[in-house]
């Protein structure tokens, strides 16, 4: 019976010192190992690894199939149909997105222009509230300033139409100027309107009093019933607008002495220029004088 190899012999680790050898003959008898136990490690020796490798690779070969992809060769090239195709889908999915991009910025832009309208009718009926709550006495003074220049007018109107159709009165107006100038004056003049110079004649022709100088001086520019009294230091405006004004203005602040506002309206000190300034028109030595000396009047 051949003896068995002891596992230090096997392995050739016979020579190396201090390596026990658990498995041998001495330790463990032979009929106590198994055929797992009694196994043993194979030599690492360069041929019989290449060996071992080679019979690996052997078998990995033979156990993998070889599998070959075969090209499909009834691959088809896009028709135009196939192209138009994809373009019109790509065209209507842009569109699409198109539309709803427009769709969000129109509604935003609108949204932003409804606000700022909505704010300028709030503010405009903020003011027209205010307007019609608040009182507002700029607009009371406008409309009474508006009555009086109206009665103004009118009254204008009314006095002018009846001096032209009777100038009667102008003869106490023009003994009332008279009365105004400063007693002795010299050189006295009477401006007043050519229709009015023939009755203004005699009127002063049939004063008691009418030995003072004085002329008569026709202007188309002065209202028929009004006149301008001049001298050589004072000048009275007893012009019917003049005196209308003055009676207007009395009734307006509530005074009683109408006569003596007139009187203070028309006297003022000046002399010819102020005259000039009033009666635009004038022109001195182109009117007909009229004296008491030459009743037919003198050119």
């Amino acid at each position: 019976m051949v003896e068995p190899k002891s596992t230090d012999e096997s392995t050739g680790d016979k020579d190396k010192p201090g390596v026990p050898n658990v498995l041998n003959q001495d330790n463990v008898g032979e009929s106590g190992l198994s055929a797992y136990e009694r196994w043993e490690l194979p030599s690492m020796s360069s041929e019989q690894a290449d060996a071992n490798n080679s019979l690996f690779v052997s078998m990995y070969r033979d156990s993998v199939e070889v599998q070959v992809v075969e090209e499909d060769d009834d691959i088809q090239p896009l028709t135009a149909e196939d192209v138009e195709a994809i373009r019109l889908a790509a065209y209507e999915e842009g569109l699409a997105q198109g539309i709803e991009a427009g769709k969000q910025k129109g509604y935003e832009e609108g949204f932003q222009h409804g606000v700022a309208d909505l704010k300028a009718m709030l503010t405009k009926m903020s003011h027209i509230c205010r307007a019609l709550l608040e009182p507002i006495p700029q607009q009371d003074l406008d409309i009474e300033d508006a009555i009086k220049v109206l009665v103004s007018s009118i009254c204008e109107r009314v006095v002018e139409r009846e001096l032209q159709l009777d100038s009667s009165s102008l003869g106490g107006i023009v003994r009332e100027a008279l009365e105004c100038i400063q007693p002795g004056a010299k050189r006295i003049r009477i401006h007043l309107n050519p229709d009015d110079v023939a009755f203004i004649q005699d009127q002063l022709a049939a004063m008691d009093n009418a030995d003072f100088p004085w002329q008569l001086s026709p202007h188309p520019t002065i209202s028929p019933g009004g006149c301008i009294v001049e001298t050589d230091k004072s000048m009275v405006d007893a012009r019917a607008e003049t005196r209308l004004s003055a009676v207007i203005q009395q009734v307006y602040s509530k005074q009683s002495d109408v006569l003596g506002n007139i009187e203070d309206a028309a006297n003022s000190a000046g002399g010819i220029d102020q005259l000039l300034s009033e009666v635009k028109q004038f022109k001195e030595g182109d009117d007909k004088i009229f004296t008491p000396d030459s009743p037919e009047g003198d050119t």
